[in-house]
C-alpha cells in the first residue's frame, strides 16, 4: 500500500546503498569536531570554492563569521540524503540546480552558502560549494535548503519537518519497525495525524490534505498536485517551511512569492499573507526559473522504512538519533577509519570512499566466470588477467574468427558476447552485464581505489563498453583521472574512442561537465576538439552552451591556446 504514496522506493532503495560509507560518515564527523571542515566537505566528494579571507573583503568581518560559523558545523553527508534526485530510476543527483543553505537572515548583499549539483546526470557526482548572493542565483534553479538539512546543530528540528510525535515517527513504531495500514491515523498524536493526511493522498482526496497541513486552494483541479497518481506531492511541515523562507528572505529582487520547488512537478505559486498560506495552480513549466521552497512526496526513508526495504541502522547517523533518539547506538559494519584512512595513498588527497553495497551485488563482481551458450553447449567466458577470456576457445579459433568478420560474417555465442563486451553494442548474459554495469556504478561513485584495484588485480577490462559504447576513458570524467589515464594509454585505448553515437571522451568531458584538467590533458594526449558525432556536433562547438558560466573562460582560454600553438 505505501506504493500508494511512493512509486519510486525501488530507486531509492538503490539510492541509499550508494552513500557514503559508515566509516567515511564517522571520518567526516571527526573532521568537523577537530574545525576541519575542508576535509569533512572532501569526505561528502565535495570541490570546496570558499575564500574566507574574500568573504572578509566583500562583505565585512560579520557576514565572514557567520559563515565561517556555518561551514564548521555543516554536515555536507546528511544533504546528500536530502538532495533532490533524477526521476525513472535514476541513482544521479537533480542537475543544474542548486541547494541554498539556509541563513538566518538575508538582504540583497548578503553572502549565502551555494552547494551545486552536478551539471548532467551523467556528469560527475561532485558538488560544489560556493559563496553566492541573491543577484548571483538570478536565472539559475535553485532550492533552499533547511537548516536541519545540513546543520549538525539543528539536525533534531527534522521531527517537527516531518511532523513527528515526541516518542515515534510517522508509518513506524516508536523502534522503527512498521505499522500495519490498518492502524494508521488512529489516536491525536501528530504522528498520527500526519497518517491521515497520507492517508487522504493515497485514496486520491488531494485537496483535502493540503487544506489539512494549512494551505488554502482555491481551485478544484488537483492536477498541480500531484506528479502522477502513485507520487502525490506531500504537503506535511510545508506551510511552515514557506513561512520560515518568507521571512528570511524579506528582500528577494525577484519572485515575491513564495512557489513549490519544480524540480518535483507541482506547479503552484505559493503565497504567505497575514499568517494565510495560499496556493494557485500556475500551469507555466518556471524550470528557469528559482524556486525557492521544495517540495515532494512523502520522505523516502519513512517509506523506505515501512516497506522493510531499510532499517533504522541503515539512515545516516545525524538522521538516526533525530528520529529515533531512544534507539541504542547503531552497530556499523566494517572497521573506523579516520580521514587519514581514507586519503588516497598516492597523492595524499581524501578522496570519495567506497560505498557499502547489499549483499546481492556480489553477483556482479568483476571477474566472476560467466556461462555462455555458445554451439549448442554451455561455455565459460570471464576477465581474466586484464581481457575478456573465451576460455573454451583456442587461439586458431580466435584467428578464425577474426578471419570471418573480416570477409563480412557475422560472430554468435562466445565470440558475439566478445564483440559487444568491446563495443556496447548487443546484448550480454545477465550475470556479464551485471559485472559491467557494477564497475560503471563504482566509477559514478567516484571510487578511484576500486578501479585501480580491479584494473591491477586483472578483473576490470581497460577496453570494455557500457551499453552506450562509453570507455573508461570516457568515465574518467567520475574519477580521480590522473591516475586512471596512464592506465589507459598502456591499455592501448585511443584517446579519441568513441561511443555508440560517436561522442569521444573530450565532447563527453564537456558535455557533462568534466574537469578543466581532465580536458587539459585529454587535449594534450592528442584529443580532437573538432571530431563530430553523428549528428555533427563536437566539443567546441557545444563548450559554450554546456559549460557552466564559470567554466567558459577556462574553456575559451583552453581553444585559444590550442589554436595557437597549433598555428605555430
Amino acid at each position: 500500500m505505501i506504493t500508494l504514496l511512493r512509486g519510486d522506493l525501488t530507486q531509492w532503495r538503490r539510492i541509499r546503498t550508494r552513500m557514503p560509507t559508515s566509516q567515511a560518515v564517522a571520518a567526516a564527523a571527526d573532521a568537523r569536531a577537530a574545525g576541519d571542515w575542508r576535509t569533512a566537505a572532501a569526505l561528502a566528494d565535495t570541490v570546496v570554492d570558499v575564500d574566507l579571507d574574500d568573504v572578509r573583503d566583500r562583505f565585512g568581518t560579520e557576514a565572514a563569521a557567520a559563515i565561517a560559523e556555518d561551514l564548521r558545523h555543516l554536515a555536507l553527508d546528511l544533504l546528500l540524503w536530502h538532495l533532490p534526485r533524477h526521476h525513472g530510476g535514476m541513482t544521479t543527483l537533480r542537475a543544474r540546480t542548486s541547494a541554498v543553505l539556509a541563513p538566518q537572515a538575508v538582504d540583497h548583499g548578503t553572502p549565502l552558502l551555494r552547494v551545486r549539483l552536478p551539471l548532467s546526470p551523467t556528469g560527475p557526482q561532485r558538488l560544489r560549494l560556493t559563496v553566492a548572493t541573491l543577484a548571483d542565483l538570478n536565472d539559475h534553479r535553485w532550492y533552499v535548503a533547511p537548516r536541519h538539512t545540513w546543520d549538525i546543530r539543528e539536525t533534531a528540528a527534522i521531527r517537527a519537518a516531518w511532523c513527528c510525535s515526541a516518542d515515534r515517527s510517522p508509518l513506524l513504531a516508536p523502534d522503527g519497525t512498521p505499522l500495519p495500514w490498518s492502524a494508521l491515523g488512529t489516536g491525536d498524536d501528530a504522528a498520527a495525524a500526519t497518517e491521515r493526511v497520507y492517508l487522504l493522498l493515497a485514496a486520491g482526496e488531494h485537496t483535502a490534505a493540503w487544506r489539512a497541513c494549512g494551505i488554502e486552494l482555491p481551485f478544484t483541479d488537483t492536477k498541480a498536485l500531484h506528479r502522477d497518481p502513485a507520487t502525490p506531492t506531500c504537503p506535511v511541515g510545508l506551510a511552515a517551511e514557506i513561512r520560515a523562507a518568507a521571512a528570511t528572505f524579506t528582500e528577494r529582487p525577484r519572485f515575491p512569492a513564495e512557489r513549490v520547488d519544480t524540480l518535483f512537478g507541482a506547479h503552484l505559486n505559493i503565497s504567505v499573507g497575514d499568517g494565510l498560506v495560499a496556493a494557485e495552480s500556475d500551469p507555466h513549466d518556471y524550470n528557469e526559473g528559482p524556486p525557492q521552497v521544495a517540495s515532494g512526496p512523502i520522505p523516502a526513508d519513512l517509506a523506505l522504512l515501512h516497506a522493510g526495504l531499510s532499517t533504522p541502522d541503515d539512515l545516516h547517523p545525524l538522521l538516526r538519533s533525530a528520529l529515533f533518539p531512544t534507539l541504542p547506538p547503531a552497530r556499523h559494519r566494517g572497521d573506523h577509519r579516520s580521514a587519514t584512512d581514507l586519503r588516497s595513498p598516492t597523492t595524499g588527497v581524501v578522496g570519495p570512499p567506497g560505498r557499502e553495497l547489499p549483499a546481492e551485488s556480489a553477483v556482479g563482481e568483476p571477474g566472476a566466470p560467466v556461462r555462455v551458450r555458445c554451439r549448442g553447449e554451455w561455455h565459460i567466458v570471464g576477465v581474466r588477467d586484464g581481457a575478456l577470456r573465451l576460455h573454451n576457445h583456442d587461439a586458431n579459433e580466435l584467428r578464425r574468427e577474426q578471419a570471418l568478420r573480416v570477409m563480412g560474417g557475422a560472430s554468435a555465442g562466445c565470440f558475439a558476447v566478445r564483440d559487444t563486451w568491446l563495443t556496447g553494442a548487443g546484448r550480454l548474459p545477465k550475470a556479464l552485464a551485471a559485472q559491467r554495469t557494477r564497475v560503471r556504478e563504482r566509477l559514478l561513485d567516484g571510487d578511484t581505489d576500486w578501479l585501480l584495484d580491479g584494473l591491477a588485480r586483472g578483473v576490470v577490462d581497460p577496453l570494455m563498453r557500457d551499453g552506450s559504447g562509453w570507455s573508461l576513458r570516457h568515465m574518467a570524467m567520475w574519477v580521480d583521472h590522473p591516475r586512471l589515464l596512464p592506465l589507459l594509454d598502456a591499455a592501448g585505448l585511443p584517446v579519441d574512442a568513441r561511443d555508440r553515437i560517436g561522442r569521444t571522451p573530450l565532447y563527453v568531458a564537456v558535455m557533462n561537465g568534466g574537469d578543466i584538467a581532465l580536458i587539459r590533458a585529454l587535449l594534450d594526449a592528442g584529443a580532437d576538439p573538432y571530431a563530430e558525432t553523428v549528428h555533427g556536433a563536437s566539443a567546441i562547438r557545444v563548450a559554450g552552451d554546456h559549460a557552466r558560466r564559470d567554466d567558459r573562460a577556462s574553456l575559451d582560454r583552453l581553444w585559444r591556446d590550442r589554436r595557437t600553438a597549433a598555428d605555430r
